[in-house]
């Protein structure tokens, strides 16, 4: 009779060990896979400036190649050590945007350190934040004896190096051109 007199009472007002445990091992879980894929979206965001500003500058100087007259580009091509592809480069001073003398060299591997961004130091300055880059410029004639129009295909392959969270890394990639001969408007 005492057995049933005797009831056994829960305690219904709090976690056991075992829940707050499994708690806090999915919570672990959850906070590891959101910094993870924050860590990640950051780490992308970096790579595709770097990836973008090698892009901008290379797509500059096949700009400037489309503009060259075919004669200087063929020249450049037939005998590369003594002509060059007269392209431009861009500098900033004190006084502002300067334009220099940047020539492309058919076959020749041209280093060029590239400004992405400016920081703020600790002290309130600034300096420039850079990325190497390097370009290659390849070219092959087009065409054959029996074809009345001449055409060059240019091809700048470029690499980059960005520091990524304290790795550097090497990407490549490249863009083709063609000039002819023909006068485009």
């Amino acid at each position: 009779m005492t057995a049933n007199r005797m009831k056994h009472t829960t305690n219904n007002h709090g976690f056991s060990l075992v829940e707050v445990m499994i708690a806090m091992a999915v919570f672990s879980i959850t906070a590891g896979g959101l910094a993870s894929s924050a860590l990640l979206t950051s780490r992308i965001a970096h790579s595709n400036i770097y990836r973008n500003t090698a892009f901008t500058v290379a797509q500059g100087y096949a700009e400037q190649i489309k503009s060259i007259q075919y004669m200087t580009i063929e020249k450049a091509l037939i005998d590369p050590e003594t002509y060059s592809i007269p392209t431009k480069g861009l500098t900033q001073d004190a006084t502002g945007s300067m334009e220099f003398n940047d020539p492309l060299i058919f076959g020749e591997r041209i280093g060029k350190e590239v400004v992405i961004d400016i920081e703020e130091v600790a002290d309130g300055s600034y300096r420039p934040k850079k990325m190497m880059m390097w370009i290659t410029t390849n070219g092959r004639n087009l065409i054959t004896e029996s074809d009345e129009a001449k055409a060059i295909e240019i091809t700048l392959s470029f690499d980059w190096t960005s520091a990524n969270f304290g790795k550097e890394e090497t990407q490549h990639d490249s863009i083709r051109i063609v000039k002819t001969d023909i006068t485009e408007f």
